[in-house]
């Protein structure tokens, strides 16, 4: 098993990319909900402020949702930091908050992040992100993730919303 910073036992091969739905078809019922509450927050906007969000109106799916600074430098996605970190996701990745996740997690797991973080960035818009946690030894975990952009008083592109549903696949026997 992996720490947070030492390299996982499983080869780069097994970290296989994110997958990125633009259909937005969430099969979760707290995903769909997610997406739809983003939509609702932007209002007609490219993408809601994050002054938009009230923790109210997550009721019993706030366990779900995870907020991160993004800071880009000349446009460029330069790294990614907890902002707020839900119980679903902390349960899978530890606690984040607060630090960047070059320092919280693995080399080719971050790699993943920031190649949807940038799919983000690059659509300009929402999108569903599924597969198969590359974390420690939970590869039997798969995920449904509502990723979209959130902005703030200063620029675009300055929070990943995310909300994030985990399941656990039966183990091959």
């Amino acid at each position: 098993m992996s720490s947070f910073v030492t390299p996982s036992p499983f080869s780069d091969a097994s970290f296989q990319a994110i997958d990125i739905d633009h259909a937005l078809q969430f099969e979760h019922p707290a995903a769909q909900r997610g997406y739809a509450l983003w939509c609702d927050m932007a209002d007609g906007r490219d993408m809601p402020d994050r002054r938009d969000i009230n923790p109210g109106r997550f009721a019993a799916d706030l366990r779900h949702l995870s907020l991160f600074n993004l800071s880009l430098v000349d446009g460029t996605l330069d790294s990614i930091s907890a902002r707020v970190i839900g119980s679903e996701f902390e349960s899978i990745f530890g606690p984040l908050t607060d630090r960047p996740l070059d320092e919280a997690l693995n080399p080719q797991v971050l790699a993943r992040w920031f190649g949807a973080a940038n799919a983000v960035i690059t659509q300009g818009k929402a999108l569903r992100a599924t597969g198969n946690v590359a974390h420690e030894d939970r590869q039997h975990v798969a995920f449904e993730c509502v990723l979209a952009p959130m902005s703030d008083a200063h620029q675009k592109f300055a929070i990943l919303y995310v909300v994030s549903v985990f399941t656990v696949k039966p183990l091959a026997q």
